[in-house]
């Protein structure tokens, strides 16, 4: 992604434990690699919502989770159709 932006809408820390919700936005220049294969860019302007959650211990990042909202990505890049779009 060209031009990209990154939001953060949330933070949220407990002990051993920081979440991040977050909107990463920009144009699409690139290969696109998805868990369908491979897209050709496009030049629209994207966003997609995620949330990482990083495991910690003595302030050390010791694991991950990471969701991307994939779906709503594979829409605006028109690589496929909302069913609701028909």
């Amino acid at each position: 992604m060209d031009r990209r932006q990154l939001e953060v809408l949330n933070q949220v820390d407990s002990p051993g434990k920081t979440a991040f919700a977050f909107r990463l936005s920009g144009r699409y220049v690139g290969p696109l690699v998805t868990p369908l294969g491979v897209i050709a860019p496009t030049e629209r302007s994207l966003s997609v919502l995620g949330i990482d959650i990083f495991v910690l211990d003595n302030d050390q990042m010791i694991g991950v989770w990471a969701v991307a909202d994939y779906l709503g990505l594979l829409i605006q890049a028109a690589a496929v159709i909302s069913a609701s779009s028909k």
